[in-house]
């Protein structure tokens, strides 16, 4: 997994990142990435799902995800229903809810992020603008 302007890239697929977590320096990069993949599997706004999937999807271990949703949650990005011996469900609290194709086939083809990089380059050097102003 690597954090690329502004998109968390895995060798599975690329995840869209809200500029509001790059801007929280509390965060690290596996904790963005945790985050992005909730956002990305959810059903309108809640994802249930195992923290070793989340952790195979980023290529990470259990115990990072682990941190990471407990960093979210704390943070108020995410909340989190532990239930014992099933997945849990997490809730992101940071991006409108939205509606998940039922197509599996719709949702595994591959993504092309190239049209984005304009958006992404721009969206990055206003980050950058504001982390040196704000030293």
């Amino acid at each position: 997994m690597k954090l690329e302007k502004g998109v968390i890239v895995t060798d599975k697929a690329w995840y869209r990142v809200p500029a509001r977590l790059l801007r929280d320096s509390r965060l690290t990069g596996a904790d963005i990435g945790v985050f992005a993949v909730i956002a990305d599997r959810a059903d309108g706004d809640t994802c249930t799902m195992a923290a070793a999937d989340i952790a195979a999807e980023l290529d990470v271990c259990k115990l990072t995800v682990k941190r990471a949703v407990s960093k979210l949650a704390d943070y108020g990005y995410i909340a989190v229903e532990r239930k014992a011996g099933k997945p849990s469900v997490y809730r992101q609290l940071l991006l409108a809810p939205k509606r998940r194709s039922t197509d599996k086939a719709a949702r595994s083809e591959p993504r092309d992020i190239s049209k984005y990089d304009f958006v992404i380059e721009q969206s990055m050097a206003e980050i950058d603008r504001e982390l040196k102003e704000a030293k």
